[in-house]
């Protein structure tokens, strides 16, 4: 329960809120995302164009046909019994940037209701979740405890988890360990004893927490449990281009920060390090957003390099999507800029998360907002290489901010809470219902993610998990005792059909028609026990025998 200004907001739970949840209303070349062209989609801006565009590339890229056949204990379909499938989780990691201490209580401008709320709005809203700072370099050494306090407590959840990130030479950020500070001649508070440049000790302690961090969470424990992997995916260097100094001091001031000999190192390092199912990512910003062709050229001579470096894995490119306005400047894009831009990282063939998504800027109106957001979640999601989408900054929080897309300071919602509970919670989750058929087959589009699926009959039920990316997905569920079904077993795993009723189930290959393969399927298995024991059924010359003169009667037949 969300306790808001105005009453208090009901914590959203994602199997009854659908009932209720309706929709909210109203290649370019690397660089060129400020162009309105789009090769892939050949759509134009206008809405609905592009939103027609979308929903076809939705359909084509996030959903498939769910086929569910239930069968009892003797393996005969179960007709008209109810099949229930129910979303657990989305293909796509929806996700949130998380601040620790206040998810922990540590923070002490939060109230207790505060840290209550914070934390309904990520487990009831986000399937993954990113710590916005305190698995930096620097926090990670001082607070360690924080960190897996944290980490601990959002897998606990059932959230899966980003890791944010290795290294990051952002001194102000107060990210670099103080004797990395001074190392680097860097004067600042954060230093520990003053500036003394050494090159070799930034680059021999920045390559040895790659290697530290990434195997703590490879094999992490908290208080006593077990999670073994515990991050799906890593930043190993965060804002390459734009944050240079670990760069200027192992390598030269001269040396280009994208391509250097460190950050080679850097990524090395972890690949030797990691585990091989952990991705290994870059991430960085004005690399999606606004006319920053530059930037993204650059950006991808990075990936280019990493990719060509022996010894190097790298597995996925984070899109950081600060997304500014005021009454000077714009950075949004339309859907077929963002399309645009989106193929140019697909070229790369990793994975596109992503991972730092938030709309700011004096002259946004909550409803701007919301508009803005719903059409840059639906034109990511209708782009098959995008497989993560977190967001940044969602509560104004006690600083008295007001920027904030989801909700107010007294946890009022906005609009844009709304926007995208109900496209992520609604147009793109299934929660669905239907009876099989007389052969035992139920069919649905479902969206791509995991699914509980439960079949009923008579008083009996049973449940399995499936996870559905691709088309068709066929699962099988099997109910204990005998049920009202006539018909035989499966015959080598397939359940046949009766197409014209007249006792005989002459589609053996379950495919809906009589051709060779059913032909072929009673040929193989004219004479094993499952048709010699369900002779009624495969008696096609109604001799009351099965044998290879019903096979040729059946081949006639085609």
């Amino acid at each position: 329960m969300i306790q808001g200004g105005d009453g208090d907001v009901p914590a959203i739970d994602r199997r009854t809120m659908l009932t209720a949840a309706g929709t909210l209303a109203g290649g370019a070349l690397v660089g060129t995302v400020g162009a309105a062209t789009a090769p892939l989609s050949g759509v134009t801006n206008a809405a609905a164009d592009w939103e027609e565009r979308a929903d076809e590339r939705i359909d084509e890229y996030r959903r498939a046909t769910l086929t569910v056949t239930v069968e009892d204990a003797a393996g005969r379909p179960v007709p008209d019994a109810t099949v229930e499938v129910a979303m657990q989780s989305h293909d796509v990691g929806f996700g949130v940037g998380v601040n620790a201490p206040r998810l922990l209580g540590r923070d002490d401008a939060l109230s207790a209701t505060d840290r209550a709320n914070y934390r309904s709005m990520i487990t009831d809203l986000f399937e993954t979740a990113v710590l916005t700072n305190h698995h930096k370099w620097r926090f990670f050494e001082e607070s360690p405890d924080v960190a897996d306090a944290a980490t601990a407590w959002l897998l606990d959840h059932g959230l899966s988890m980003r890791g944010h990130t290795c290294l990051w030479a952002n001194v102000e950020g107060w990210a670099v360990p103080g004797d990395v500070v001074d190392a680097m001649g860097v004067d600042h508070p954060s230093g520990e004893s003053g500036p003394d440049r050494d090159p070799a000790h930034v680059r021999q302690r920045s390559l040895d927490h790659v290697e530290t961090i990434l195997d703590h969470y490879a094999n992490f424990s908290h208080d006593g449990t077990e999670y073994g992997s515990a991050i799906e995916h890593w930043d190993v260097v965060n804002e390459a281009q734009h944050e240079p100094r670990f760069v200027e001091v192992v390598d030269g001031e001269d040396s280009d920060p994208v391509t250097a000999p460190w950050i080679a190192d850097a990524y090395a390092r972890a690949t030797a390090s990691a585990p091989d199912d952990v991705a290994l990512d870059v991430n960085d910003y004005n690399v999606l957003v606004g006319p920053y062709e530059d930037t993204r050229r650059t950006y991808h001579d990075q990936i280019g390099f990493l990719q060509a470096t022996d010894g190097v894995r790298l597995d996925g490119v984070g899109l950081q999507c600060h997304f500014y306005r005021d009454e000077s400047y714009d950075e949004t894009l339309t859907p077929a800029q963002t399309w645009a831009a989106l193929d140019a990282y697909a070229a790369h063939d990793v994975a596109v998360r992503i991972t730092e998504l938030d709309v700011g800027g004096a002259i946004w109106t909550p409803e701007e907002q919301a508009t803005y957001l719903r059409q840059f979640l639906t034109s990511v999601y209708a782009h098959p290489v995008v497989e993560d989408v977190l967001l940044w900054g969602l509560w104004d929080g006690p600083e008295g901010s007001d920027d904030y897309p989801f909700y107010h300071a007294d946890w009022t919602p906005k609009p844009a809470r709304d926007a995208y509970r109900d496209l992520v919670f609604g147009e793109w989750w299934t929660d669905t219902s239907g009876a099989t058929d007389g052969t035992g087959v139920y069919a649905t589009t479902v969206d791509h993610g995991t699914h509980a699926i439960t079949a009923r009959a008579d008083g009996t039920e049973t449940t399995t998990t499936v996870t559905v990316a691709a088309d068709p997905t066929r699962v099988t569920l099997t109910l204990d005792g005998e049920h009202a079904a006539d018909g035989p077993p499966a015959v080598d795993g397939v359940v046949p059909r009766d197409l014209d009723e007249d006792g005989v189930y002459e589609d053996l290959s379950g495919n809906g028609r009589l051709d060779f393969p059913d032909v072929n399927r009673l040929f193989q298995n004219a004479e094993t026990d499952t048709v010699q024991s369900n002779l009624m059924y495969f008696d096609v010359t109604g001799d009351g025998s099965v044998d290879q003169q019903d096979v040729l009667v059946l081949f006639d037949r085609i």
